[in-house]
């Protein structure tokens, strides 16, 4: 597959993405040409694994995205304990993002997309297992609770999710067009884990029981490349403003990555209340910190003495840092 392993040198984003958008920091373009990187070339893994009868779990698909991130960015700093199983939280990691005056933090679980019927002609996600430790209650329940409840500071549960197939994996209108340049960019996607427990509790069989799987056709429209928390914000929020932005090159002006990201999660979870059955249930607004909990450094120099800072919900660690000039860095 030509693009991904083009991709995976390094030299499809800065062909593509330096004609088609304007950024205004190297570093923004960076983490977004990453995330976008890891999108094609898991697709990649996914389908040729599968093909070889090699298949990927989600925890090791996990892994290889973030030593790949962690190769490709300077200033991410990844951190793996084993101390943690996945049921006590729902969380497979945990990743913080500095901004330009506050920080925001995710808590998140990865899915992967797999068949869900024996002639293995519908695909879609595991969202409705129970964790082993809290029978009865959905996997994403779980997750919400420890992000709202169990942590220092409030995160923002976050599902991301990993494709292997050519059908549209994220249906949320991009006025920037990604999938336009790049066909496989919807091999990680991400969607708000509050979006995934209204469809999960709604996903149920006709005795009331909540069925294993989320069809994708369902997941979809609720789904963003995660390349877009490098990048939108709140830009797809209307197709008309973003496309003036986008004819002046003023789409991408807004460089503080933790401010980028929450709004970009607030976008899709005020896309899914206006559809939603009961729009009186909001969820809590997407939080920002001024500084990050106790156990993460406010300076990758923190990382350099001792033991590496661990998470007290996920085995995965990730803290992404502003550039900064060496003395500080």
């Amino acid at each position: 597959m030509e693009v991904a392993k083009s991709i995976s040198r390094g030299r499809a984003p800065h062909a593509i993405v330096s004609t088609v958008w304007t950024f205004y920091d190297a570093e923004q373009y960076e983490v977004f040409a990453a995330l976008l990187d890891q999108s094609v070339i898991t697709h990649h893994r996914i389908v040729t694994g599968e093909d070889a009868g090699i298949r990927q779990s989600e925890e090791t698909i996990t892994e290889t995205v973030l030593l790949d991130l962690k190769i490709r960015l300077p200033n991410l700093r990844i951190a793996t304990h084993n101390h943690l199983k996945e049921s006590d939280s729902g969380a497979d990691w945990e990743w913080w993002i500095e901004g330009n005056t506050r920080w925001f933090g995710m808590l998140v679980q990865a899915k992967k997309l797999h068949a869900i019927n024996k002639p293995q002609t519908v695909f879609g996600y595991g969202f409705g297992y129970p964790p082993s430790s809290a029978a009865g209650d959905l996997q994403v329940d779980r997750l919400i609770h420890t992000a709202e409840n169990e942590s220092e500071l409030k995160l923002a549960p976050v599902y991301v999710l990993y494709n292997g197939t050519d059908e549209p994996t994220s249906q949320v209108d991009c006025p920037l067009r990604v999938v336009d340049y790049y066909e496989r960019a919807g091999g990680i996607t991400a969607m708000s884990a509050y979006t995934v427990r209204e469809l999960a509790r709604k996903n149920v069989t006709p005795r009331g029981l909540s069925r294993a799987d989320l069809p994708l056709e369902q997941a979809s429209p609720h789904a963003i490349l995660w390349s877009c928390l490098a990048t939108c914000g709140d830009a797809c929020r209307s197709v008309t403003v973003a496309a003036a932005q986008r004819a002046t090159g003023t789409h991408f002006n807004d460089v503080d990555p933790a401010k980028r990201a929450a709004a970009t999660l607030d976008m899709l979870l005020t896309r899914f209340r206006r559809s939603n059955d009961n729009p009186n249930d909001i969820p809590p607004e997407t939080p920002l910190h001024s500084l990050p909990p106790t156990y993460v450094p406010d300076t990758a120099n923190g990382w350099s003495d001792g033991e590496p800072p661990r998470s007290p919900f996920a085995r995965h660690m990730g803290v992404l840092y502003r550039n900064r000039p060496d003395t500080d860095q």
